[in-house]
């Protein structure tokens, strides 16, 4: 069975004692929401999952998100898989991202977006 979660991960950057900035963090939560989100719609077509947080950390901060199938019927497939997918092939350059929906891009792009400027890095991933 596919794992129901993924877990985003933001490093602060040394001039704020390694703490990391609200604003940053809002961005990146929504960025991952509306890459789990096109990642669903990906693999079934619509929408098919909520995206829970069910775990919260601060300092470095972590957020561990959880999908809950939001239709009736058959399961359907998990969009984690396809998003943490799409996040590797993105981070090596691989050529397969050009076939992925813009948006799903556009999400992991913006997950990226000031490190080293707003934030150390993150990571998405269990």
């Amino acid at each position: 069975m596919a794992r129901d979660h993924t877990t985003l991960t933001i490093h602060g950057l040394e001039e704020d004692n390694k703490l990391v900035r609200a604003d940053v963090l809002a961005q990146k939560l929504q960025a991952l929401i509306r890459g789990l989100r096109a990642a669903d719609e990906l693999a079934n077509g619509k929408v098919t999952h909520h995206f829970i947080v069910t775990e919260m950390r601060v300092g470095s901060a972590v957020f561990k998100v959880r999908e809950k199938q939001a239709v009736r019927g058959a399961a359907p497939l998990s969009a984690i898989p396809v998003f943490e997918q799409a996040v590797q092939s993105v981070y090596q350059g691989d050529k397969t991202v050009a076939r992925l929906p813009s948006r799903l891009v556009n999400s992991i792009t913006a997950l990226s977006s000031g490190a080293e400027k707003r934030f150390a890095h993150g990571e998405v991933g269990e």
